[in-house]
């Protein structure tokens, strides 16, 4: 697109390797949920930010999820899920406490905004499902739950079938709730 003063780099939000006050605008989205120090994290978002300069943090609420048709595997699915959240250190339900966590940090000013993800077509529902059995039969997020005890390899592969079914179901609907903060520092 023609941009000439972007690049990028990985690194640990816990230790940016900026230096104060470098950057008009920090932005996390769908980063805190699976963050142990979230505070810590904040802080250090806010360090390289600018006097004036906003702080942006988008991320689900998983408590707040609805989808149909129902199936008990995929209740299963997002009980195991957020238990095994808890137990990695993370926090699916951290689009709640946005508000608090950034008036926690000092920030100047703060909007707090909330969205609806809907995945309501059959190509969303479809993606949906096939994205979220892909991650159970591929990464540690199908493997914790087995390692932690919570559920059977043999549980693991029904969630995984329960969500490809559902998003191949033609009035399959899933939404769940996102929170959006803007905190402003001071100048």
């Amino acid at each position: 697109r023609g941009l000439m003063n972007l690049r990028y780099e990985e690194g640990s939000v816990y230790e940016l390797s900026f230096p104060d006050g470098l950057f008009d605008v920090a932005y996390a989205h769908q980063v805190f949920q699976h963050l142990r120090e979230r505070g810590l994290a904040l802080s250090e978002m806010l360090r390289v930010v600018k006097p004036g300069g906003v702080v942006a943090v988008r991320e689900v609420d998983w408590s707040t999820v609805a989808y149909f048709p129902r199936d008990p595997w995929i209740d299963r699915f997002i009980e195991v899920h957020l238990r095994t959240w808890y137990r990695n250190g993370g926090e699916p339900q951290v689009g709640r406490q946005l508000r608090a966590l950034l008036n926690a940090a000092g920030v100047a000013s703060l909007e707090i905004t909330a969205s609806v993800w809907c995945y309501a077509t059959r190509e969303e529902t479809v993606e949906w499902g096939e994205s979220y059995a892909d991650r159970l039969l591929t990464s540690p997020m199908g493997e914790r739950p087995v390692e932690y005890g919570y559920a059977t390899r043999s549980d693991i592969e029904s969630m995984a079938a329960a969500l490809r079914a559902w998003g191949s179901h033609p009035d399959a609907l899933w939404v769940f709730t996102h929170v959006q903060a803007l905190g402003w520092m001071a100048r």
